[in-house]
């Protein structure tokens, strides 16, 4: 480290290469891994650093061998480790299932139990190395100062009991989900595939859904039965012949294979079928809400932090649900329905013919688009109305001095008005097209007289000072 590099800058980076190296699981006592502190007690014992330096490296150092600090530590490490590490990662792999997750939820709390039903508690590994090694008060070459052990060990046995409510409260057993599983989910099924094509295998978790989507539209109960037992014998069938593969493309493999072999297949299964889009359209971890977290940042960037809700959740629309080439059949058809339902003529867009040029053939030339030829709206003439004739439009235009005045021909109190361009004889300068106007009511209050040379309306008074300002430098 550079003596430039004032340590109150370096709290942080002292801290993270302190836990990261005394956190290994290994946990060698070497000149590495007590490098940082090394660095601090150097610190705090050299005059060529200010005494505010000397003063945060030792405070900093101090903290760093804290037997409670190192306690804390070591226990959360085991806990990532060994707990929250591993469940985290499953929650964001998309072929794990809910069978999986909670049995994988029930090891750990098992886990955790373990650790803290004996007295005194049997924790990690992390923290159990830890413990052994530093009874003498030493952490490798340093002394550390000793802290109330039997009172961190109650802190951490309180904080396991919270965990273990918390996972109750997040990862509650959903029986639904448990008898879609045992009919759909590929890990159970190839576990029993000895026994799917039994005539009572799945019968009871088919009446427990079957029971629960009764109401659901264009579904038939009573012919999900008789569906269910035909296809539970090639479906055993298939799992003895087929290659290991993952769960969302064991099905849509399975369903086409069958399709090729009978072209009625959706329409005979229909309501398996169903109850197959629930169990897959069910997810049972986070990657889909990752994924979205991920396109959210790479879309809504620092140069387009300003884009509006609205338009984020088009385009995260876009860039999540069509993955595919934008040539595509699929987006294609997409982009073509999406295109139909803005285009609609309800909507009244500017053109109603507008095509799309996705896939064009070369030989494509464009053409004019023109307008449906749509009849407008005919208006109704009301009977009362239509012996009254028609107002005419009043000729005249409204004074310059802004009051509101409309100057008419026919306008007897107006004849005392005066126009702009009246003084073309006088003032070169002044167009000969100006219609500005000055009421009579405004000439009067401003003391302007009908035979008045000084009045100029907004646009030549400008000309008017420049033509002053030039006349006085000529003189």
């Amino acid at each position: 480290m550079n003596k430039e590099q004032s340590p109150k800058h370096s709290q942080t980076t002292f801290i993270e290469i302190f836990l990261n190296q005394s956190t290994r699981s290994s946990f060698d006592q070497s000149k590495e891994n007590s490098k940082c502190v090394f660095i601090l007690e150097e610190i705090s014992s050299d005059w060529t650093y200010s005494s505010t330096d000397r003063e945060i490296a030792s405070e900093i150092r101090k903290q760093l061998l804290r037997d409670d600090f190192l306690f804390i530590i070591h226990f959360h490490h085991d806990l990532h480790e060994c707990v929250l590490g591993p469940v985290t990662k499953v929650l964001q792999d998309d072929d794990f299932s809910y069978l999986e997750v909670m049995k994988l939820i029930d090891e750990k709390k098992k886990m955790l139990r373990k650790w803290i039903e004996q007295q005194p508690p049997v924790w990690g590994p992390s923290l159990s190395n830890y413990i052994r090694e530093s009874k003498k008060h030493f952490y490798g070459l340093f002394k550390i100062e000793p802290g109330d052990r039997k009172k961190l060990s109650q802190e951490c046995c309180d904080h396991i009991g919270r965990l273990l409510q918390e996972l109750d409260r997040r990862f509650v057993k959903c029986h639904l989900r448990d008898n879609l599983s045992i009919l759909f989910d590929l890990n159970y099924l190839m576990d029993h595939k000895e026994t799917v094509d039994q005539p009572e295998y799945g019968r009871n978790a088919l009446n427990y859904v079957r029971e629960k989507y009764k109401n659901l539209p264009s579904f038939d109960q009573t012919a999900v039965q008789a569906e269910w037992e035909l296809i539970k014998i090639p479906l055993a069938e298939y799992l003895k012949t087929s290659i290991t593969q993952k769960r969302k493309h064991f099905w849509k493999s399975f369903i086409l294979f069958k399709q090729t072999v009978n072209e009625q297949f959706s329409e005979q299964f229909k309501n398996i079928l169903v109850l197959l889009s629930i169990y897959l359209l069910s997810a049972s971890n986070t990657a889909e809400c990752e994924r979205g977290f991920s396109a959210a940042n790479l879309v809504q960037t620092n140069g387009r932090s300003r884009l509006m809700v609205n338009t984020l959740d088009v385009l995260l629309n876009v860039r999540l649900l069509l993955t595919d080439d934008i040539r595509s059949t699929r987006c294609q058809f997409v982009a073509e329905k999406a295109f139909e339902s803005w285009n609609d003529y309800e909507s009244k867009r500017r053109y109603n013919r507008t095509k799309l040029l996705i896939d064009v053939a070369d030989d494509y030339e464009p053409t004019t688009q023109r307008r449906l030829n749509v009849q407008k709206r005919k208006i109704i003439p009301n009977s009362d109305n239509e012996g009254q004739p028609k107002k005419k439009k009043v000729k005249g235009i409204k004074c310059a001095n802004r009051c509101g005045k409309v100057i008419a021909s026919d306008d007897p109190e107006q004849v005392n008005a005066i126009q702009c361009c009246h003084q073309v004889e006088f003032y070169k300068w002044v167009d000969d097209n100006c219609s500005r106007w000055l009421c009579n009511k405004c000439r009067i209050e401003l003391g302007v007289s009908t035979d008045s040379t000084n009045w100029f309306c907004d646009d030549c008074i400008d000309m008017h000072s420049a033509e002053e300002d030039s006349d006085y430098d000529d003189k």
